[in-house]
């Protein structure tokens, strides 16, 4: 009936609209040198082993995208394709990794903070949904509640 996603890739069959908006952000272990940074800049990141994605990866040009405009290459430590994977190692202490902030798995990884990343990279989180039929009271209402949880979470911080 629905889908919740981002950077989804437009198709005709399906009808996608912005939930909430986001970015990305810098995920890191608890006692790492760029705890003290109050946002990462590309630059920042040049110094530090960096957990990368492979090119099935969404996120993979998006971050490619904003290294270029900030003229910064990284080389990762390593790739994976599913962000749950790069929470896992920073969790461990492999390195640095930047994520979709709508992504946020800090409950299964206590070990994770995150700070903003610059340049600012928008990336919203998107509803998707058969085009040929609408969404069912029942999904309105969940889609609903969903907004509002995470305007709730925005607002926490």
């Amino acid at each position: 009936d629905l889908g919740i996603g981002f950077l989804t890739p437009e198709h005709r069959r399906v009808t996608m609209r912005e939930l909430a908006p986001g970015r990305l952000i810098c995920i890191m272990p608890k006692d790492h040198p760029l705890t003290r940074h109050r946002s990462v800049t590309a630059r920042a990141l040049t110094a530090h082993p960096f957990i990368g994605y492979t090119n099935s990866q969404g996120l993979s040009g998006v971050i490619q995208a904003a290294l270029n405009q900030a003229r910064v290459e990284i080389e990762p430590l390593l790739e994976v394709s599913l962000l749950s994977n790069a929470w896992a190692l920073v969790n461990e202490g492999a390195g640095v990794a930047l994520v979709n902030e709508h992504s946020s798995l800090q409950t299964l990884f206590p070990n994770v903070v995150r700070r903003p990343f610059a340049p600012d990279f928008p990336i919203a989180l998107q509803l998707l949904h058969p085009a040929e039929r609408p969404l069912s009271l029942l999904a309105e209402d969940f889609v609903g509640r969903l907004v509002r949880h995470i305007r709730s979470e925005r607002v926490k911080g």
